[in-house]
């Protein structure tokens, strides 16, 4: 595929995102009312009145994934200097907190998310290795054609104001960044327009202002401290052995946004909502009528009675004080007309806050603050909400674990270490749940902090606990039941069952730990 191929792709997947983009946002919505009349009348209170319930159940979603910090292991174990090293030039360097709390927003709101991996040596100030989120509009990861699983390249593509630019972006140039396995180019449309060129050689070269090339045929090579090598204008061998970018996503290849089966219901709440919102002056005021007796005079006490007229005199108006007696001059009947039942607007809402939680599988009381259901059948209703939650987990974990470690090992250079996110769990636990979690962890063999830190305990708070009785408890206990197995065992061998050296061995197995002494009091 040509560049131009990849640019047409990338702008038939962002009208897509872009609808993404509105419901989450709850605006530009339109084609509400299947009537022309009622779409002339109330489409204009559509914007006015929106109720957005399309990203209730994204956000409901985005409340269970949340990274509380990073660790780096080396060979299962922790490597306090490679730590230390990934937390100053990845963490802190681009709060990375942040960073992966935006990736993961991208991600359940258009289905797509990017995390660029790039060590920027052109800027003097850098201190690390730049980690990147970008949401899919304007970007694209492109895969194999025949497997739809390998990357091939990332393309990127934006409108910038050039010297002669107006504010409309019709005057505006579109660059594009391409990086592959091996290199990154940049590019630049030859004339302005969103409109893309025809062809590839609608584009040049883009060079950086300290880029300076006397003749753009040349080809240029010229190491860099970091490793990156100039190879022409524009371009760069970055040298990672791979590529730098990688995407997260709800659905293989390209996701779906976590909202897109309330589209239908989000038009259904905003029909309903405005039309209440039009027809509640009516409800107060309701429509009154009457009709006057043939050749009635135009006085005071008649709807038709003016007190700009010759002779008018406004306290002469009819009042309706409580209690008041008033005088109808000239008038045959009285009546008004009652509006519609506000029942017939108020009763779908709860309806379709139903219909959204059963179509999106987020419990109703995401939707709605009146689910009086028990608290037995609210935890058996969100079940498959805790599981898709769980599985978004798991899949963002792996790729942003990949983007991590690659920044780790290929950029940052710390070799064949491995990157831990530490989550908050998914599933809400009582203070006793998570007690009982951790006793039994630890009471299996693992260490207290790492008990306490899959718990969903942020790791550096942990340190700062006594978990030494935690320990002993749990060292009792083993030895407790080695104990008793022992007096088994030690029957059995009496019988001839089994060799004493070798029970021996299983006991001294079962009791040994590799913890260091620092590991047990911490």
């Amino acid at each position: 595929m040509t560049l131009v191929d990849d640019l047409r792709e990338i702008e038939k997947a962002d009208a897509e995102y872009q609808i993404a983009k509105n419901y989450w946002e709850g605006k530009r919505i339109k084609e509400l009312f299947s009537s022309k009349f009622a779409a002339q009348k109330l489409g204009s209170h559509a914007t006015k009145y929106m109720v957005n319930i399309a990203k209730r159940a994204g956000e409901a979603v985005l409340f269970k994934l949340h990274v509380q910090g990073f660790s780096v292991q080396r060979d299962g174990k922790e490597d306090p200097v490679s730590d230390k090293l990934f937390k100053e030039h990845v963490v802190k360097h681009n709060e990375l907190l942040q960073v992966v709390s935006d990736w993961i927003n991208f991600v359940i709101q258009y289905g797509d998310a990017y995390l660029l991996d790039w060590d920027d040596v052109s800027a003097e100030d850098s201190q690390g290795v730049d980690v990147i989120a970008y949401d899919p509009i304007g970007c694209r990861i492109f895969y194999d054609v025949e497997t739809e699983r390998t990357p091939r390249r990332w393309v990127r593509t934006w409108m910038v104001r050039g010297e002669r630019s107006t504010a409309e972006q019709d005057s505006w140039y579109r660059r594009v960044d391409v990086i592959d396995h091996e290199r990154k180019r940049k590019l630049i449309a030859t004339m302005p327009g969103k409109e893309l060129p025809t062809s590839d050689d609608g584009f040049k070269p883009f060079t950086d202002e300290d880029m300076v090339f006397e003749d753009p045929d040349t080809i240029l090579t010229a190491d860099t401290p970091e490793g990156l090598v100039i190879v022409g204008p524009g371009e760069v061998v970055h040298g990672y052995g791979g590529l730098p970018v990688f995407h997260g996503r709800t659905r293989r290849p390209y996701g779906v946004p976590e909202h897109e089966s309330l589209y239908g219901l989000q038009n259904l709440m905003i029909k309903d909502i405005s039309t209440l919102a039009a027809a509640m002056d009516g409800y107060g005021l309701p429509f009154r009528w009457r009709t006057l007796l043939e050749g009635a005079a135009l006085r005071a006490g008649t709807e038709a009675f003016d007190e700009d007229e010759e002779g008018g005199e406004a306290d002469e108006r009819i009042q309706a004080d409580a209690g008041a007696m008033a005088n109808l001059y000239g008038t045959d009947k009285v009546g008004q007309l009652e509006p519609s039942s506000v029942d017939n607007l108020l009763d779908p809402i709860d309806k379709i806050m139903m219909l959204a939680s059963s179509i999106s599988t987020t419990p109703v009381e995401f939707f709605s603050v009146s689910a009086n259901a028990s608290g037995e059948a609210r935890k058996q209703n969100s079940d498959p909400f805790v599981s898709k939650c769980q599985t978004r987990l798991e899949d963002l974990n792996v790729t942003c674990v990949k983007a991590l470690e690659f920044a780790a090992n290929r950029i940052l250079g710390l070799d064949d270490v491995t990157v831990v996110l530490e989550w908050k769990p998914v599933q809400e636990r009582t203070r006793l749940e998570v007690y009982a979690q951790v006793t039994a962890a630890v009471a299996a063999g693992m260490p207290p902090v790492e008990a306490w830190v899959e718990a969903g305990y942020d790791r550096e708070e942990v340190l700062t606990w006594d978990l030494s009785s935690m320990e002993l408890d749990a060292l009792a206990k083993r030895l407790r039941d080695v104990a008793a197995a022992m007096k088994d065992f030690g029957s059995a061998a009496a019988l001839g069952v089994g060799k004493v050296d070798e029970i021996a061995a299983m006991a001294a197995a079962v009791l040994r730990t590799e913890r260091t002494p620092e590991q047990v009091g911490a």
